[in-house]
């Protein structure tokens, strides 16, 4: 089938220039893209409260170990002084550490041999 007059002009503008031609626009001139009934986000706002989810979280680590990490040096300051691992875990135990022995003996290595291979 032959292009008509017809099926040509749909493809011009009143200039006469095609349309084809002239490619897409700018992308700084098209509103951007957003999913119907999605609203735009404030930047600050979303990254303010990204800001303080981080600052909760590196305020109370979730894990034994990294809460036990931040006491270490006075950990090891009792057990030099004498204390025993048991006088040490209970006094653990009264500021909410759950350790066994057993796991507070093995996250204690793990820790002190952390800390020889960073030195």
């Amino acid at each position: 089938m032959r292009k008509t007059m017809d099926s040509r002009a749909s493809d011009e503008d009143p200039r006469g220039t095609s349309l084809r031609a002239r490619g897409p626009e700018p992308a700084e001139a098209r509103e951007p893209r957003r999913r119907r009934g999605e609203q735009p986000i404030d930047k600050e706002k979303v990254s303010a409260a990204l800001q303080e989810l981080a600052a909760e979280y590196a305020r109370s680590p979730r894990s034994q170990a990294a809460r036990l990490r931040e006491v270490l040096d006075d950990v090891e300051a009792a057990l030099t002084a004498g204390a025993s691992h048991t006088a040490v875990l209970a006094t653990l135990h009264a500021q909410g550490f759950t350790f066994t022995l057993r796991s507070f003996e093995s996250t204690l290595g793990r820790l002190r041999k952390e800390r020889r291979t960073d030195s």
